[in-house]
This record gives structure tokens, sequence and C-alpha cells, in this order.
């Protein structure tokens, strides 16, 4: 199981994304915010495959555009990142974006 905690930042939403190894070569995602937008991302995307990696077109981006008001929104990333994790293409280290003062 790969587990991540996403700030969002300005909106103040914290959201939770785990992605577990499922049967048949896919994964369950699970997604848990107060965020109403995130909220209906988890009701439409349930199950992923390692298909999402490959594809510029992934259904992580088709769904996250269709329920996430704003673009920039990091929970697309965070959720490809951890089922990179739990396929076992990449190891778990944090990202982190900053603003320069």
């Amino acid at each position: 199981m790969a587990k991540l905690k996403v700030d969002a930042g300005a909106c103040g939403f914290m959201s939770t994304v785990e992605v577990r190894k499922g049967n048949n070569g896919s994964f369950e995602l699970l997604l848990e915010s107060e965020c109403e937008m995130v909220q209906r991302l988890a009701e439409r995307l349930r199950v992923l495959s390692t298909e999402d990696l490959s594809n510029k077109r992934s259904q992580v981006f088709k769904e996250g555009f269709q329920c996430l008001r704003h673009i920039s929104c990091p929970l697309p990333i965070a959720i490809l990142k951890a089922l990179e994790v739990e396929a076992g293409f990449n190891v778990p280290r944090d990202v982190k974006i900053e603003f320069e003062k």
C-alpha cells in the first residue's frame, strides 16, 4: 500500500491518497478529503492500472479535469506518484513545491 498526505495549498484542504495492489494487475484507489471536488473524484475513480502511468491521456487526468475546478490542483500528480510506488516503478520520496520569498 502507498499512502500520501496532500496539502493542496490556498484552498486549505488536506487529502489522503491510498493506492493498494488489487487483482489482475489493477490497483484500488481510496481518496479522503473534505473537498467536495475530491469527493466527487473519489466516486468516479476507484480502480487504476499501470496504463495510467504510460498514457498522457490517463483516466487520472481525464477524471481530474472533470471533477477538480483548479487545473493546478496537485491531487492527480499525487495519485500517479502513489500508483508508481505501489506498482514498483518508483521509490517513496517526498515531493515539495515551495514559493521563494
